[in-house]
């Protein structure tokens, strides 16, 4: 992919490649203009190394090993070595330079997620060492479970899109960076499939710049960067990045950020983290069964929400999050739908519909409440929104609905016993008319039913606000 005529600012849409390429001697890599059919080559800076939690190399034939050959090769007359230097570098000063009898010593160097910068010793200027994550766990004990698990737990993900965020954040500390050389981590031993770990590369790396754009635009149109190259070595596997980049480009160049995959197989994901990891994080007997049970019911209850994501939104974040506001609200307009065609568009006798609106009803109260459910019972897997003024807007907005949804079930079920104002007093603020004492069974359920939902959205609200209350510091202070 590649360039276009430059026009005010940078573009990242304009700064994102994929060439094949073996690393070389000096390492030139030579981009290609589709638009005015010319080419020229460009120097690497930075290469990105898909190293180990050791930095110490990896077997032969894979990008670490390339890379360490080519800096050993520079660093032969000193009679060093690229993994010396490495060791030199971090230990920052220190006297204990994990440097043994010129053994070097087996240590963790980098943790997975994250990304340390060396030296390139005369090879290039800088080498960005970041380490990923097998796609699948390695404690999964039996081939039947692994099959089980198509896709691989939530976390993996987090911790593959944490590489190259933090790629980004380095190139961010040294703005002589110009051009950067980024292979498809994860995908050779780790596991990953090809077309999987480049949508997170490719999303990831676009989103990192979209918010360095967002929160330092000055910074970011005075560094040097102009290219971030992501290279491999077949043209089929450059096809499948260049495929991605051009899918994106247009959400790029409106300035909003991507996702890298559908909603459906990110609940895939966390079900799979649930299943594998919660023993270790100490949920265990009723809360892991608590919390895998949910998430199948959000499965089944969280259908049309996320087709409605996937059908407005897309690869588009921003869309995707107008996509939740825009069902939200009509969810809560389907109460007031309900009320009319009941109240005054005379099907009172035609009862089919009536418990047709009805059941539509309970699906989507359903819906939200076990969205909601989620968000609590497990934070520690999710990404919560940040914007904690859109998220409390939005708990208002589903309270409301959920408390027409009940009102509506009370006013069907009392249908000629009270009137819409009645209904709606029970629903909204739990207040039962006279003559309507709980004898019958349905009875209890609508009175019980709705003084829990108001107890679980009084609770979502305080958690909410303790978890985001914060001291405040005025002028003066």
């Amino acid at each position: 992919m590649l360039y276009r005529e430059k026009s005010a600012g940078k573009h990242i849409a304009e700064m994102i490649h994929a060439v094949t390429w073996m690393i070389d001697d000096p390492p030139e890599i030579e981009l290609e203009n589709m638009y005015i059919h010319s080419k020229k080559k460009v120097l690497v800076d930075a290469i990105v190394n898909s190293a180990s939690p050791d930095l110490m190399g990896g077997d032969t034939g894979t990008v670490d090993w390339e890379i360490h050959r080519m800096v050993d090769r520079h660093l032969l007359p000193m009679r060093k070595t690229f993994n010396q230097k490495i060791c030199e570098e971090l230990s920052q000063g220190n006297d204990r330079m994990h440097i043994r009898d010129n053994e070097i010593i087996k240590r963790i160097r980098c943790s997975r997620g994250k990304a340390v910068m060396t030296g390139g010793y005369g090879f290039c200027r800088y080498v960005i060492h970041a380490v990923g994550v097998q796609y699948q766990d390695k404690n999964i004990p039996s081939e039947k479970q692994r099959k089980m698990f198509d896709t691989c737990c939530s976390s993996s993900v987090q911790i593959m899109e944490s590489c190259y965020h933090e790629i980004i954040k380095l190139v961010c500390l040294y703005p002589d960076i110009k051009n950067v050389a980024i292979p498809i981590i994860g995908s050779g031993n780790y596991g990953f499939d090809m077309e999987f770990a480049s949508r997170i590369a490719v999303s990831a790396v676009g989103n990192a710049l979209a918010e360095w754009k967002q929160n330092d635009q000055e910074s970011f149109e005075t560094s040097a960067l102009e290219n971030i190259i992501f290279f491999v070595k077949s043209e089929s596997d450059c096809s499948i990045i260049n495929k991605i980049i051009y899918n994106y480009m247009p959400i790029y160049e409106k300035g909003h950020q991507v996702v890298c995959q559908d909603s459906f197989t990110a609940q895939k994901q966390y079900y799979n983290e649930i299943l594998i990891h919660d023993e270790k994080r100490g949920y265990f007997a009723i809360a892991g069964m608590f919390r895998r049970i949910l998430l199948r019911i959000r499965m089944f209850f969280g259908v049309l929400s996320n087709l409605a994501k996937e059908i407005v939104g897309r690869c588009d974040w921003q869309r995707r999050r107008l996509a939740v506001e825009a069902t939200t609200a009509v969810k809560l307009l389907f109460p007031i739908l309900g009320f009319l065609l009941v109240h005054y568009c005379e099907i009172i006798g035609k009862t089919n519909w009536v418990h047709f609106i009805g059941i539509v009803l309970f699906y989507f109260m359903a819906d939200t409440v076990t969205y909601l459910a989620a968000l609590i019972m497990m934070a520690d897997i999710q990404k919560p929104s940040a914007n904690v003024i859109r998220s409390l807007l939005l708990l208002f907005f589903n309270y409301a609905e959920v408390s027409l949804d009940m009102a509506y079930f009370y006013y069907v079920y009392h249908l000629g016993g009270v009137g819409v104002a009645e209904a709606l007093e029970f629903g909204v603020l739990d207040v039962r008319g006279t003559g309507t004492a709980a004898v019958y069974l349905p009875d209890i359920i609508l009175i019980y039913g709705n003084a829990a939902l108001k107890f679980f959205f009084l609770t979502m609200v305080f958690g909410y606000l303790v978890q985001h209350m914060h001291l405040r510091k005025f002028k003066g202070e």
